[in-house]
Formats: C-alpha cells, sequence, structure tokens
C-alpha cells in the first residue's frame, strides 16, 4: 500500500519540477528576447542619429559652401506672364526666397511651402517670394494657383540656380539682398521640423525685427 501510494507522489514531483524547468527555459528565453529587442531599438535609434547627424553636417557644409555666392539677374514671370528681374524684387533690404522645381520631392516641397507660409504671418509678404525653376509655364500656373498664400511666386526658365547644388534633388531657402549674393542657405529636413523652426526664428530676427514672436 505505501509503496503504491508513493508512486502518484514521485510522479507529481517529477511533474512538478518539470514545469519548473520549462518555466525557467521560457523565462530565461522571454529575457532574451527582451534584451534582444531593446538591442534592436538602440541600434536604430544610434542609426537614425547618425541619419539626422549626417543631414545637419550636410546642411552646414552647403550652408558654407554658398556663403556669398553671387547670382546672375534672372528674369522671372509670375502667372500673368508679368515679367520681371530678380534684382527688381529686393528694394534695399533682404528677401527670403525658397527655390524649388517640381522635379524636387513632393514632401519636400509641401514642408517648404508651409515654412514659408509660417514665416508669411510674421512679416510683409513682399519679403518672401518662392521661384520655380524647371518647369512649363501651364505647369506653373496650376502650381500658382493651388499654393493658397499670397506670398509672391515666380517662374525662371534662367539657369542661374542650376551650379547650385545640382547633384541634389531637394528645394532650399536663402536671403538676399539688392547685391544679389546668397546668404545663410538653409536645406529644410523635413524629419527634423524643430530645427526647420529654429532657421526661421533666426532669420527672422536677423532680417525682420519688426516682430519679435514666432509662432
Amino acid at each position: 500500500m505505501n509503496n503504491r501510494s508513493s508512486i502518484p507522489r514521485k510522479r507529481y514531483r517529477i511533474d512538478l519540477a518539470l514545469w519548473l524547468l520549462i518555466f525557467a527555459i521560457a523565462g530565461q528565453w522571454y529575457l532574451i528576447y527582451e534584451n534582444q529587442k531593446r538591442i534592436n531599438n538602440l541600434q536604430a535609434e544610434c542609426y537614425d542619429t547618425k541619419q539626422m547627424l549626417s543631414l545637419l553636417s550636410g546642411n552646414m557644409e552647403m550652408h558654407y559652401a554658398y556663403a556669398g555666392w553671387q547670382l546672375q539677374d534672372a528674369t522671372l514671370l509670375d502667372k500673368n506672364k508679368e515679367v520681371f528681374k530678380l534684382s527688381s524684387l529686393v528694394k534695399g533690404k533682404e528677401k527670403l526666397i525658397l527655390k524649388y522645381s517640381p522635379e524636387n520631392c513632393s514632401s519636400c516641397i509641401q514642408f517648404c511651402t508651409e515654412m514659408i507660409k509660417r514665416m508669411s504671418l510674421l512679416t510683409s509678404y513682399n519679403d518672401l517670394a518662392i521661384i520655380i525653376s524647371d518647369a512649363q509655364f501651364r505647369e506653373f500656373q496650376v502650381i500658382s494657383n493651388e499654393l493658397e498664400s499670397e506670398v509672391p511666386i515666380y517662374l525662371t526658365y534662367d539657369t542661374i540656380f542650376k551650379p547650385i547644388l545640382k547633384k541634389e534633388n531637394i528645394p532650399f531657402i536663402f536671403v538676399i539682398n539688392e547685391d544679389l549674393r546668397m546668404k545663410d542657405l538653409f536645406i529644410p529636413i523635413k524629419e527634423i521640423p524643430n530645427f526647420s523652426s529654429k532657421y526661421l526664428r533666426l532669420m527672422q530676427k536677423k532680417y525682420f525685427p519688426e516682430i519679435s514672436t514666432f509662432n
């Protein structure tokens, strides 16, 4: 009787030990999985940070590479085909200009135009302009009508911007005055919106100090 009753107890102990072993192994695998997940997340964060630093570094390099770049006096058209010279847009003070081509990435263009719209809330529309290149006039008219902004927009067929960032497919922003020299060239980075907002704050304070706040 005693031997028979001890068999279930032994089996119970074996089953319990087996389940404890299974739980211990499962717990170890879970810890390994969580640690690997953390490592993967850290690696992804490091990669993203490296990419952001690369973008910021490239932006700074372009900023200094084109500091004081002399622009030729290009011919511009508005959506009514009225002709202007670039020099006529600058009347004794700086102007912030967004330059892009419809061939640039569409999300980058959208981000940049939103930046200019924000800037237009701070200063006169006459302090800002958008210049488009590499577009047919009909395409330019469509873009002008869709912009929904009072910021002046122009088309140029001249090639004055061709040497600037010619290997890149991106819009850029810069400041010029009546000597037509580029200053503070900036490549908006949609992945770092706060960086672009800081640029606009600096430009507003530096060139358009009449309004001292930025939203």
